[in-house]
């Protein structure tokens, strides 16, 4: 016959050194999703400002050019240009990136509601019972 042995899944620990109760996580994962939607947010505009200033040492180079100015400087304001463009480029990458982390984190946050969320208000309305895992059995 099989003894019943404690079990302590590995969970991330929060305050105290304690693991995070269902609330507590759907809070840290939401916060996630809103965090990554801002940044996103945040890098799209950094985006446009970038294409904009882009543009406009675009317009400086030809004016340089027909202003007849060192074409040495005016090579410098043209690489100037193709850099912001490159900034703008990676910040649109990262901003996808942050966009589908911010979608996979409202995910997990809806799997964990429906896998979870009726455990946890079954356990709040009833009587204590053992915390998950306490019940596995070893052979």
């Amino acid at each position: 016959m099989s003894e019943l042995v404690p079990y302590t899944p590995n969970l991330p620990t929060g305050r105290g050194g304690q693991t995070p109760g269902f609330l507590a996580l759907a809070g840290r994962v939401a916060n996630l999703a809103a965090s990554a939607a801002h940044l996103a947010e945040g890098l799209w505009n950094l985006r446009r400002q970038m294409e904009r200033d882009a543009n406009h040492a675009d317009l400086l180079a030809d004016l340089c050019t027909q202003a007849e100015v060192d074409p040495h400087c005016t090579g410098l304001v043209r690489e100037g240009a193709t850099a912001l463009r490159d900034v703008a480029k990676a910040a649109s990458d990262v901003a996808r990136t942050a966009s589908d982390m911010s979608a996979a984190a409202d995910d997990l946050n809806g799997e964990h509601r429906a896998e979870y969320g009726g455990v946890y208000e079954t356990s709040r309305l009833g009587p204590r019972q053992a915390k998950p895992g306490f019940y596995r059995v070893t052979r």
